[in-house]
């Protein structure tokens, strides 16, 4: 006599969706962090294109320039740079001007002949200033400045 006995049922196969927590948990995560180190690469990238451009609007300023002409297109480019950021410094001149510039930087920057030639050069047609380091030291304030950390210079 046989008995009336069914064929085995198996359970169906275990499904990999839903996955676990931890699995959400670690996806979550990954795409947080990949999301956090796209805009940091991005907010870097535009630093680093602002500093550029930057640094060739100061090469464009003051190519052929000498004495006070030079010295004006330098302060210029200074007050461009920081237009955006502290506004109340495009009224600024003399030792004023020097001592924010040197506020901003976290000290001083500009060597004293360069120093004195963007605090009295725009006003005097009988300076003497070496272009190039003066171009060179308004490069180094700039980077040494807490502009760049402000996203750099913005040319509107």
């Amino acid at each position: 006599m046989q008995l009336p006995l069914e064929d085995i049922m198996l359970p169906p196969p275990v499904s990999a969706f839903p996955p676990a927590p931890g699995w959400w948990l670690l996806a979550a995560l990954i795409l947080g962090l990949s999301l956090t180190a796209a805009i940091w690469a991005y907010r870097r990238w535009q630093r680093r294109r602002r500093l550029q451009q930057a640094l060739a609007r100061l090469q464009q300023m003051t190519t052929g320039k000498q004495g006070s002409a030079l010295c004006a297109a330098v302060n210029e480019w200074l007050k461009l740079c920081l237009r955006p950021y502290y506004p109340h410094a495009l009224s600024l001149y003399g030792d004023d001007w020097l001592a924010f510039l040197q506020q901003r930087s976290g000290g001083p920057v500009f060597q004293p002949a360069e120093a004195q030639a963007l605090a009295q050069g725009p006003y005097r047609p009988d300076i003497a200033a070496d272009a190039s380091r003066l171009c060179q030291q308004a490069q180094h304030w700039l980077l040494a400045s807490d502009i760049p950390a402000r996203g750099g210079p913005q040319w509107n």
